[in-house]
Parts: structure tokens; sequence; C-alpha cells
């Protein structure tokens, strides 16, 4: 609409232009002219104010829509798919549902109105001389071949600098991730060596991109300039020949223009609109990877009371090399059960917890929640009855009281009031500037390791799940601390079935101790009493 609003003022500069050039021309004529097109610019603008603006709006929510979904994806994504990419690829990869918003954007859209302006335009260069508008349509498909031949040059250069700029986002991202370590082992170059690589590849990407880019925006100004140089030529001929006037002249450049423009821009929409459609597709081939949910439909009816791990056995995949991390795991573990599991540095206990949580798939064997196979049940009930807290204890921004109640629960502040009482931790709490209230930086990044061991503790006594695992719980606690989290282990019912990863002797005391051979082909069960 905003388009055919502007439609007229061609022809009705060139009546002006003829009206001027006519002895009857006169004064009002003009002034009536030039008023009804300042008129229509005007109109023309503000509709194209508003136009724009509930396009961006809705590609702005579109884009964002997507960017949610995509996060939520990538977090239901397997475990084994996410450990294979670094976090800063991850992250680039979801950055890309940003392209969906370009669809709406005005440029975008004006190229497809122009499509009814350019059949508009057409008609009206017959109109005003159709010798001179068959030499237009004769140029036309000139500008389709060459913006064709470019469109296909351009289609493998953008993924190339999509992927190979994800590449470099994960490689930046690991480095900023392992600032502390990279400046103790004062590795600096060797990292920042590894980002010139990747940059190197990008900027290679990138150059190829724009010499196709450039290479057609030049051929087209170039095929421009010679049409119009062309249709003055004709037009010239015309006016001396007392066939054409100057008014119909200016008429008709008026609508060459647009409909040069318009099929210079129908023409490069594959080119406009190929990086976009890249990102898209990028978008559903990430959006295609199946979830950790696929194919799992069952829910535990009961509160689980037994685990079975039947012949388990875990290799981890890198191309294609395995390592070997458990060979043949038979554990049964029962309701009210205590397990320590002890063994070497590298026997599989980590990964042994991951496969109970279903954070990795079971290469051989069976883990059965009461008589049900981990393989079938859906995740997401599973781990709302399993807690677990890992060797690199993680907290989110928030308070201490957000991260050790993250439901809010009024309930579960009266209780855990009195578990900092009966357990003296009044002073742990006391100890930071605002208590509970006090702000927690990223991952934690303001508390000292047992800090944080203590308040993911705590959330998960507060949890009160149906089975609890703790990966090293005390390894960065204070003695005093230490003797907290023991004393609520033999008091405090949060669990069912409580398995414990440690070396600590001062836990062995509590159940059954469950040693993995170092090369996790061998099980001891055996008991500990302390002395």
């Amino acid at each position: 609409m905003v388009s055919l609003i502007a439609m007229p003022i061609p022809l009705m500069t060139g009546n002006v232009i003829d009206n001027l050039s006519s002895p009857e021309g006169t004064v009002s004529f003009l002034y009536q002219q030039v008023i009804i097109i300042i008129c229509l610019h005007l109109i023309r603008y503000v509709l194209s104010l508003i136009g724009k603006y509930y396009l961006v709006k809705a590609g702005t929510r579109a884009s964002n829509e997507l960017r949610m979904k995509m996060i939520g994806h990538t977090v239901d994504m397997p475990m084994e798919f996410i450990d294979q990419h670094d976090k800063g690829y991850l992250m680039s990869r979801i950055s890309e549902s940003g392209s969906v918003g370009s669809l709406f954007s005005p440029s975008v859209i004006t190229i497809l109105i122009g499509v009814l302006d350019g059949l508009i335009s057409v008609v009206l260069l017959f109109r005003i001389h159709w010798k001179l508008a068959l030499i237009v349509l004769a140029i036309i498909p000139v500008y389709v071949v060459i913006t064709v031949w470019y469109s296909r040059r351009m289609s493998a250069s953008t993924r190339k600098v999509s992927e190979s700029s994800a590449e470099m986002a994960g490689v930046v991202f690991e480095t900023l991730n392992g600032l502390e370590e990279i400046k103790v082992q004062g590795a600096k170059q060797r990292y920042i060596s590894r980002i010139y690589k990747k940059t190197d590849h990008v900027i290679t990407a990138i150059l190829k991109q724009n010499r196709n880019i450039n290479g057609y925006m030049e051929s087209s100004a170039l095929i421009s300039s010679l049409s119009g140089a062309i249709v003055l030529l004709f037009s010239g001929i015309m006016i001396l020949g007392k066939t054409l006037t100057l008014g119909d002249y200016v008429s008709f450049t008026g609508y060459f223009a647009k409909v040069l423009g318009n099929v210079q821009a129908m023409a490069s929409f594959g080119v406009t609109i190929n990086p976009i459609m890249v990102s898209i597709d990028r978008v559903r081939e990430y959006m295609d990877n199946k979830d950790e949910e696929f194919d799992r439909s069952e829910v535990l009816v009961e509160p689980i009371h037994f685990v079975d791990i039947h012949n388990v056995s875990y290799s981890y995949v890198s191309g294609n090399k395995q390592r070997p991390v458990l060979d043949h795991i038979n554990i049964n573990l029962y309701k009210g059960d205590i397990v320590i599991l002890n063994g070497a540095n590298g026997s599989g206990k980590t990964t042994f917890v991951k496969l109970l949580l279903g954070l990795y798939p079971v290469n051989e064997g069976t883990i059965l929640y009461n008589g049900m196979n981990i393989s079938c049940l859906k995740l997401s009930d599973l781990r709302r009855r399993v807690s677990y807290i890992s060797q690199k204890t993680y907290l989110f921004q928030g308070t201490i009281l957000d991260n050790i109640l993250p439901n809010g629960r009024q309930e579960q502040l009266h209780y855990l009031r009195e578990l900092l009482e009966k357990y003296e931790l009044q002073h742990f709490i006391s100890n930071f500037p605002d208590a509970l209230g006090t702000e927690i930086a990223h991952g934690g990044a303001n508390l000292s390791g047992g800090q944080r061991q203590m308040i993911a503790f705590l959330r998960t006594v507060l949890a009160n799940k149906e089975v609890v695992i703790l990966d090293e719980p005390t390894a960065n606690m204070d003695a005093v601390m230490k003797n907290s989290v023991l004393r609520m282990i033999e008091n405090e019912s949060f669990y069912k079935i409580l398995v414990i990863i440690s070396h600590d002797p001062d836990f062995f005391y509590l159940g059954r101790k469950i040693n993995l051979g170092e090369s996790s082909r061998e099980m001891v069960e055996s008991s500990y009493t302390s002395n």
C-alpha cells in the first residue's frame, strides 16, 4: 500500500514538465501538482514508519521465541552431544536464531511488495512509450542471470562463515573460562595463538563471502548505468524526432528507475535471503537433534525402593577411539541403604553416578528403578526423585537463600532455620555480609569451595528426594562443617537411598563400602568399622 501511494508521482512530475514547456502552462497547475506530490510523500512517510515498526516488532518477537526454544532444546540435549561441543560453539549456534527476525525486516518485505510495484510500473512504461518499454524488458534477463550466478556462489561461503565463527566462539569461550589457569601456567601465547588460527579461518571465509557480494553489487551497478545510458540515447533520438515529449521522458525514467530497482531487488532476493536461509537451515538442523527424552514415556508410579545395576559397562567415545571406564558393574541398592563408593581416580565413580542419573546412556547392561529400565523412563520424572551434588558445585546468581530454596516455600525456610540452629551453622550464615540475603556472583565465584559445598548440601537436605547422590561432598570443608554434614546424614531423613562417593575414611562407617577396582573389572564390597 505504501508503495502504491507513491506510484502516480513520476507521471505527475512528467505532466508538470510538459505543462511548464507548453505556452498554456499555468502557475496554479504547478502549485496544485506540487502540493499533491508533497502530500503523497508525507502519507508514504508516515505509513512507512508505522509499517516498519510493526514488522520489526514481529520479527524481534519471533526470533526471541525461537531463541528461547533453542535454549530449552539445548538444556534437553543428551550430555554426550553437549560434551562434544564447546559451550561457545553452542552459544553461537543459538545466536543464529536472530536471523529469523531478518525475514521480517523492511528490506525483505519491500522486495516482496516490489513485485506488484514493478508490474504496475511496467504497465505505465508501455502506456508512456511501448518501444522504450521493450528495451527495458530486454535488460531484465541480464539482471536475473547475474544474480542467480552470484547467489549460488554465496551459499557455500555463507555457511562456511557461520560454522567457522561458531568454532572461533568456542575457543574464545574456553579461553575466558580458563583465565586463572592460563595466568598461572603463563600460557597466554599458546591460547592466543589458537584464537588467531580460528580467526584466520573466519577472515578467509568472510573475505570470500564479501568478494561475491561486492562482485554482485558492482555488476548490478554497471548494468544499471549502461541501461540508463541506452534509455537516454533512444529517448534523445525520439525527443529530437518529436515522438516523445520531455515530460514523458521524465515520467518514463521515473518508472524505469522503479522497474530497475524492483527487478534488481527481486533478482537479488536470493543474495539477500541466502544468509538468512542458511542460518534458518542451521537452526532447523540444530533443533532436529533428538533430545534426551526421545522415545521415553514411562514414569515411576511408586517411590523408589530398589535400584538394580546389572552388568553395566560404559566407554567414552572420541572420534574412532573408545576409552572403557566401567566394565560389567553389578550393584543392588535398597531402600534404607547408605552406600559409599570408593576407588582410584579414573575408576569410573563419577561416570557411574551419571549413568544412574541418565546423563549418559548405558552402553551395555541395564539400570532398573523399581524393575523399570532407565532407558524407558522419562528423565524429568526420574530427576524429580533423585538429587545429586557433583564435585564441581555450581551456584546460580541470586541470593544464598535463592540457591538453597529454589522453590522458595515458606515451610522449607522454617526447616532451614531449624537445621542451622540444630547443627550449629548459624555462624556459617552470619559470616556472610547479608546472611541468607547475600548475593552470589556468577558460579559462586565470591564464595570458597567449602561454602559452595555447604549451600549445595543444605539445598539437597531440604529437597528431600528419594535417592541422594553426593560426590566428595566435604572435600573443601573444614572439620567443623564436615562434622555438621556427617551428623545431618545420620540424623535427618532426607533420603531413601544414599550414595556417597568419597575417599574420606570418616564416611566409611555410615554404610556399606563398594570399591570400584582400578580397571573397574572387579568390585569389592566391604564393611568398615571406625576405631
